[in-house]
């Protein structure tokens, strides 16, 4: 059995992937506000209580972190930016305060492409971030606090989406956000692009917005390597393509066989 890690945000879909492809050769502890019963939550607790977060630390002693919990919704990032910077950028400060006093742990940071203000393409790590969001400032913010000890690592992802979408699903999430105009899920996005469809609904697509889909077992899977090869700095881990939401949506329109005429462009410039 290889080291200890702590997966913050375990019963997420990307926590819980990650907790399930390490399961087998290390010791890893999974720690979230919910337990939703994908048998990846070990320790309940909201870890934006901070001196609970740090008790947590201090109590398994990880070798590695993976900070994949986060408030990732735009608009409840808006509507509570004092919430979001508690949740997302607080609990990496004490993470990264965590890792800076323990130099044998090393923290793996998820953050996201929404750090960069979109207007030039085709960016790399190198590239000079600019939110434009209060979303895209707490993972901006977290960067800097991971990347001041240079074990850490930065994994920048874009748009991951489940597996094997649940195209018949009629769970509470869904629904919800099939009640929507605003998809909030963005892991959701096919099974919505399907759902509303399939209701004769109309959706509206951005023909700005491009991102790079990302399955999260390819997200997974690099996030491994990263690990494995004792990798730091700054990391793109995502999807190869890069296509806007509107073209995206018509793909999947077309792949499952349903009426692309509901796919309007979005003068918006929403996300979804």
């Amino acid at each position: 059995m290889k080291g200890k890690i702590l997966i913050t945000g375990s019963s997420g879909l990307i926590g819980s992937s990650l907790y399930n492809a390490f399961a087998s050769e290390h010791h890893v502890t999974g720690v979230d506000i919910t337990n939703k019963g994908v048998g990846t939550t070990d320790i309940q607790s909201d870890i934006s209580n901070l001196d609970e977060l740090s008790r947590i630390l201090n109590e398994e002693k990880p070798e590695i972190v993976i900070h994949a919990a986060a408030i990732k919704d735009l608009a409840a990032c808006e509507a509570n930016p004092s919430r979001a910077t508690r949740v997302n950028l607080e609990t990496t400060k004490v993470l990264a305060q965590y890792t800076a006093e323990h130099p044998e742990t090393k923290l793996v940071y998820l953050s996201s492409n929404i750090i960069i203000d979109g207007r030039e393409g085709n960016y790399t790590e190198q590239s000079r971030p600019n939110p434009i969001n209060v979303y895209g400032e707490t993972k901006h913010q977290s960067e800097k606090r991971v990347l001041l000890s240079p074990r850490n690592v930065v994994c920048r992802t874009a748009l991951v989406l489940r597996e094997a979408p649940e195209v018949g699903s009629t769970y509470a999430t869904l629904n919800r956000e099939l009640g929507q105009k605003v998809l909030s899920n963005q892991s959701l996005f096919i099974e919505y692009v399907i759902g509303s469809l399939k209701r004769g609904k109309q959706i509206y697509m951005s023909e700005k917005h491009i991102a790079n889909p990302t399955p999260v077992k390819l997200l997974t899977s690099q996030i491994r390597e990263v690990i494995r090869k004792g990798l730091s700095g700054v990391l793109h881990t995502a999807g190869p393509i890069s296509i806007s939401r509107y073209d995206f949506a018509r793909t999947i329109a077309k792949e499952y066989g349903l009426p692309r005429e509901g796919i309007v462009k979005s003068q918006a410039g929403m996300l979804t």
